[in-house]
């Protein structure tokens, strides 16, 4: 199960890389900041985002750094910070500072995940009363650190508390983890290299970052004893999981990126070459235009096709023009810089008829005045999705970045090996739209009861094929149960079926109640803030109890504090506690 500590896309099956919605993407094994912490920040989609996607850290007034695989560039059409943090809850009422530039670094690929570090630029934010005091860190220059001083490094976030399920209090956490030789690291992941960093402890697990982490800070102590950012929050197998390291991208690698990056952000030019001097500005402020240019069909109201077009910002060339340019304007980026104010407008030019061939221009105009046109670019593909009404429910063919997915009856699968045909007599579930189209089948003959699924899939990426499913959400193996002696009293049960260790969990119900701990005590539930019910949190890092490894039960006491049966209960937001009398 690899995270990518974001942005993350099967909320279970990823740790962060590319994501389905950005607000499903902490700290594990680890405790409550001690301190402020005036340079962490959280990525938010828009203004009104009252909760952060992925980290960041402000490494100098208006700079910040953060992980790629966060910028996908679907979710940064509106990007905002959240800074001067006091939890991670509502952020949106924190005055969220806009992001108007970024620089991902050029070797970043999704694939293999190198080079996975990226710059943004903030708007001016010195007028802004923020709820704590915002003040950067300093970046690491000494590529030999942290390992040359520390046998630990530490990682800030917000992210998820818990290795099975979905956990997020909003409380800032650190954690101090081992770090792992590269060498090590490799028995868990081959191609992992000298600029990346290894973190966590690898004989029990128990400690680490997790989804919503992504691109936050991983820290340590330089020759003087000054804290610096060592590491960004990149991805790794699973969450606490032993043998399974997390994987940071080392800061100090990177030197000639940021330079060069904060550079082009933040420094204005004096240069007669103002076509020159537009390119870098619209490179760096229009990134989510230059990359995300999306084309809607439909075959009816039900039935729908998204297909992502990009242009390629290496070839973007820019000149002085006056002429005319016909087409239909697909989306815009108005900035100013020092000294110029620039409106930007995407056209597509021709007819206005949105396919593969299709091209497309940058018309701009400075300070109202000038005007300069890029070479006309034909579009780059980057991904599709089909959304299909059926009887059992929508059925999606999505393909993110080359990597395709099916997902049926809120279900999520791959692909695996090829499948006949579907019968004639077989009920298929899907659509077509345009030059792509999906089936869902069972396989098996006609009456057998057969609920494995296959698909037949026509797409731009695959060819035609017809495949078997493999589900792909892991559904959890964790099952949970109330056995009652009496109508109040009685036992909880929680099973772990899965091979994962279970690091952190907790129970909420409707009404309140209490467990006893095997120490003798007790954790006597507290009301949820929003007064949705009750919630006990048995952390690994304080009990034993918290920890409930791969294969094994734990059965604790259990009691509601009024004289009623406990109804309605969850472990972690997703498993149901059924509820039994002996």
């Amino acid at each position: 199960m690899i995270r990518m500590f974001v942005l993350v896309f099967l909320s279970l099956f990823i740790h962060g890389c590319g994501r389905i919605d950005p607000s499903d993407f902490k700290i594990i094994g680890g405790q409550p900041a001690k301190e402020h912490t005036p340079w962490l920040v959280q990525l938010l989609d828009d203004a009104t985002s009252g909760q952060g996607f992925c980290g960041g850290t402000l490494v100098a007034p208006r700079i910040v750094i953060t992980a790629a695989h966060c910028l996908e560039p679907e979710f940064t059409k509106n990007l905002h910070v959240a800074l001067g943090l006091a939890d991670g809850i509502n952020l949106h009422v924190n005055h969220p500072v806009k992001v108007e530039g970024i620089v991902v670094h050029h070797q970043y690929s999704p694939n293999d995940v190198k080079a996975d570090i990226a710059i943004l630029y903030l708007a001016d934010y010195s007028g802004v009363q923020f709820e704590r005091p915002v003040a950067p860190i300093d970046y690491a220059r000494d590529e030999k650190l942290p390992e040359s001083i520390n046998k630990t490094a530490k990682v800030v976030g917000l992210g998820n508390t818990t290795s099975i399920g979905q956990f997020f209090d909003g409380v800032i956490r650190e954690v101090d983890l081992p770090l792992v030789d590269i060498k090590k690291c490799r028995d868990a992941y081959n191609d992992v290299g000298e600029k990346q960093i290894c973190a966590g402890n690898m004989d029990h697990g128990g400690s680490d970052s997790c989804q919503g982490d992504s691109g936050g800070p991983m820290l340590a102590r330089n020759k003087q004893g000054v804290l610096e950012l060592v590491g960004v929050v990149s991805y790794g197998n699973g969450c606490a999981q032993k043998n399974a390291p997390g994987v940071y991208t080392r800061v100090a690698s990177y030197l000639d990126f940021i330079e060069s990056a904060v550079s082009d952000l933040s420094k204005p030019r004096e240069s007669s070459n103002l076509s020159g001097e537009l390119e870098r500005l619209i490179k760096t402020r229009c990134t989510s235009q230059l990359g995300f240019i999306p084309f809607e069909q439909t075959s009816d109201e039900n039935n729908k096709r998204r297909t992502v077009y990009g242009m390629d910002p290496k070839a973007l060339k820019i000149s002085k023009s006056d002429k005319t340019i016909s087409g239909s304007k697909v989306d815009q980026c108005n900035f100013e810089s020092e000294r110029l104010k620039v409106q930007a407008d995407w056209i597509l030019l021709g007819s206005g008829q949105k396919t593969a061939n299709s091209k497309v221009a940058v018309v701009i105009t400075v300070n109202g005045t000038q005007r300069y046109v890029s070479q006309p670019q034909t579009l780059i593909y980057h991904q599709d999705s089909l959304i299909c009404a059926s009887s059992l429910g929508p059925v999606s063919l999505a393909d993110q970045r080359q990597f395709t997915y099916v997902q049926f009856k809120d279900v999520i699968y791959g692909l695996g090996e090829p499948a006949d045909q579907p019968d004639n007599n077989q009920t298929t579930w899907g659509c077509s739209i345009g030059d792509a189209s999906i089936e869902v089948f069972e396989l098996g003959s006609v009456g057998t009861g057969s609920r494995e699924l296959a698909a037949r899939i026509h797409h731009r990426s695959l060819g035609t094929i017809s495949v078997k499913l493999l589900r792909l959400d892991q559904e959890l193996s964790v099952m949970a149960s109330f056995l009652f002696n009496e109508p109040t009293r009685g036992s909880l049960l929680i099973e772990n079926l899965s091979k994962e260790d279970l690091f952190t969990w907790q129970m909420t119900c409707g009404q309140a109640f209490k467990l006893k701990l095997r120490s003798g005590g007790y954790r006597t539930a507290e009301p949820i803030t929003n007064g949705s019910g009750y919630r006990v949190v048995i952390d690994a890092a304080q009990d034993s109890e918290g920890t409930i490894r791969g294969g094994e039960s734990l059965t604790l006491e259990v009691e509601p504090a009024f004289d009623s049966a406990l109804d309605s209960c969850l472990i972690n937001d997703a498993i149901p506690v059924e509820v039994s009398q002996r």
